[in-house]
């Protein structure tokens, strides 16, 4: 348990991989297929998607495992050194809250001008303060969605982001006592079916453990790192078990049954794993593009459900011809979803992201 909880803390010119930002936007991607997927069964009729892409929500999995693996890899050498909790919660705010923020805002916007297909929930109070400050609701997942659907995931990621703090303010040892009692919490409600109480129920659900494999997998890059032969196999490993774990979760019929997506999570944790040896020897080399749109992944991933939804709305309204060209037409707002995603990074995110940082003083930072 001492090396495997023990900070590490790579060299700053090593903590940026191509690979994991180009895995950031094939998550986003796929996630995007999934909301492609939905939107034209409801508005266009089945078939004209994939089926496949109904599963394209599973990107987050692969977001949750990149994230625990980059808040270790970035902030693990913090452990016990509490003067550090300050930079690194401000570190996660800037990167979070500001895109979120304004896009919440402008969908309370719509709301109360238009407001044509929101449920009801949304428009409680409850929901728009918890859709600001990421946190939980009770009943989640049948109930209290945020005001911007996809931001759910962002409550999970809060959670995690809070209790890294853990290790920064009290120290390993106090991260392992942590990381034991909530993995014991989590595999207890798993092998029980115990109905636990709000908040401990999202606090248990299975999905927050593939931020621990995300941490474990950093540490194992820097422990155990996979070079040579080693990484080619382990690569191959870990895409037969992402394989494997999809189609248990494509047999699953219960929440419950679903919870076998962690296996898919583990498939991923160890493609990372072997993506980071294979590129740090120079054995794999990643397209500017694919790294770009990880760059921009964040964007994608909040912004792209209301360019899908709101095109496809327009679908039965159409004319006669255009209406010929189903799959045109769903390629054109697929196209349309990702190159704004693109503009409201560079315009929007970014932007904001350097307002932010730029509100510390500099002996601050």
């Amino acid at each position: 348990m001492r090396i495997l909880f023990a900070p590490v803390n790579p060299p700053a010119d090593a903590r940026y991989l191509s690979s994991l930002q180009a895995f950031r936007g094939l998550a986003a991607l796929v996630v995007v297929f999934d909301h492609l997927h939905f939107h034209s069964a409801l508005r266009q009729g089945p078939g004209l998607v994939p089926d496949w892409c109904r599963f394209g929500h599973l990107g987050v999995d692969f977001f949750f495992v990149l994230s625990g693996f980059i808040i270790q890899r970035v902030h693990g050498a913090d452990a016990g050194r509490p003067e550090r909790a300050a930079d690194y919660a401000w570190r996660r705010f800037v990167r979070v809250w500001p895109l979120l923020a304004v896009l919440t805002t402008l969908k309370l916007a719509y709301m109360a001008l238009h407001g044509a297909g929101v449920r009801d929930e949304k428009y409680s109070l409850l929901t728009i303060v918890t859709s600001y400050l990421c946190l939980p609701m009770p009943g989640w997942p049948a109930t209290g969605w945020p005001v911007l659907d996809v931001a759910w995931t962002l409550r999970h990621e809060a959670l995690f982001y809070a209790l890294f703090l853990v290790p920064i303010l009290c120290g390993a040892r106090a991260w392992r006592w942590l990381i034991t009692a909530w993995v014991a919490l989590i595999a207890l409600v798993l092998a029980t079916g115990w109905s636990v109480p709000f908040p401990l129920d999202f606090i248990a659900q299975p999905l927050n453990l593939e931020f621990l494999l995300g941490v474990a997998t950093a540490l194992a890059v820097e422990r155990m790192p996979a070079r040579r032969g080693r990484a080619l196999i382990g690569l191959l490993i870990g895409v037969a078990l992402a394989l494997l774990g999809l189609w248990l979760y494509a047999q699953a019929a219960t929440e419950r049954e679903k919870s076998t997506r962690l296996v898919l999570a583990l498939g991923l944790a160890v493609v990372i794993h072997a993506c980071v040896g294979l590129e740090r020897e120079g054995r794999m080399h990643v397209p500017r593009a694919f790294a770009a749109l990880g760059d921009a992944s964040y964007s994608l991933y909040l912004w792209h459900g209301v360019v899908i939804g709101g095109v496809l709305a327009l679908w039965p309204e159409l004319p006669d011809p255009l209406r010929a060209y189903p799959r045109g037409f769903l390629l054109a707002t697929l196209a349309a979803s990702v190159t704004s995603s693109l503009l409201v990074y560079r315009w929007l995110e970014q932007p904001l992201t350097r307002l932010a940082r730029g509100l510390r003083r500099p002996s601050d930072r």
